[in-house]
């Protein structure tokens, strides 16, 4: 619970201190950010790892909306950077001695497996967006 209000609370200040009001729509991405960033490694995630989905996802959004894209409410940065983010960062928290690998074997298995999910969601979605 204390990491969903924080990534609350930092998402909140930040948008505070850029935008000189209260942002709902980023206090809420911060929220679900910290969120997710705790999902996958849940056991070994620390409030860091939360802090710093939480700014990526931010920076993204300002990004996205710089860039003029179509994304309204910041689905993407919240899932899509933040999946990839902790998906990395459970191969820098991980315990991998059990299985034999260092460090950078275990970030390595980390790396191709987000790779190869977001292969195949792009392959997937893309054929039922042409379909559609």
């Amino acid at each position: 619970m204390t990491v969903l209000i924080g990534g609350a609370m930092v998402a909140m200040i930040i948008a505070w201190s850029l935008f000189r009001k209260p942002d709902w729509t980023m206090t809420l991405n911060g929220a679900l950010a910290s969120l997710v960033e705790i999902s996958a490694n849940w056991d070994q995630a620390t409030q860091i790892n939360a802090l710093i989905g939480v700014v990526s996802v931010l920076i993204t959004i300002l990004l996205l909306d710089k860039l003029r894209s179509d994304e309204p409410v910041g689905r993407f940065p919240v899932y899509g950077i933040c999946g990839v983010w902790v998906a990395i960062a459970a191969g820098i928290q991980g315990t991998s001695i059990s299985e034999g690998l260092n460090l950078a074997g275990y970030i390595l298995v980390q790396a191709k497996i987000t790779a190869i999910i977001c292969v195949w969601a792009f392959i997937i979605m893309g054929t039922v967006f042409c379909a559609l």
